[in-house]
């Protein structure tokens, strides 16, 4: 699996992991100010994030926007959107995608745009943990499957 965070996320958009892409690139470089952070339901079901907002560490993340996948792959899961702007009002913050994920090979790829790791709000933490948690076991389960699978074509139980 992969997990990018801020610049890490910037890479995984960069090296095409996911069907997203970057836009407004042209604000990048401001303070990093605090922001709003909303889990949906599948980022409270699987970051064990809270039905409420957060505040997380906005360092200028990438603003992320959802692709249509190539050759109807598998479709991205929006984790958490931002509840606020850290941006210049010109440019849309509130309600874009925070963190998503999404299916790579065999492996489950989460970027996330702001900082869950550090900041004013303790509730961040164990989202972010998870992240790589979730990583890491997704890509377990998959190695797991596929050798089961294997194993059936070669007539083992």
């Amino acid at each position: 699996g992969f997990v990018g965070v801020c610049a890490g996320a910037f890479l995984g958009c960069e090296l095409g992991l996911l069907p997203v892409s970057v836009r407004d690139i042209d604000h990048v470089g401001a303070e990093a100010t605090p922001c709003r952070v909303a889990f949906t339901a599948a980022g409270q079901d699987l970051l064990g994030g809270p039905s409420a907002p957060v505040i997380a560490r906005y360092a200028n993340g990438p603003l992320l926007q959802l692709l249509e996948p190539e050759g109807g792959g598998a479709a991205l899961q929006v984790l958490a959107t931002f509840a606020s702007s850290a941006r210049p009002a010109a440019v849309a913050m509130e309600g874009s995608p925070a963190i998503v994920a999404g299916r790579f090979g065999d492996g489950l790829v989460l970027l996330a745009s702001p900082h869950l790791e550090d900041g004013p709000d303790e509730r961040t933490r164990a989202p972010f943990r998870n992240l790589a948690r979730l990583a890491h076991g997704f890509g377990r389960a998959a190695r797991h499957e596929r050798r089961l699978h294997e194993g059936h074509r070669r007539g083992l139980p």
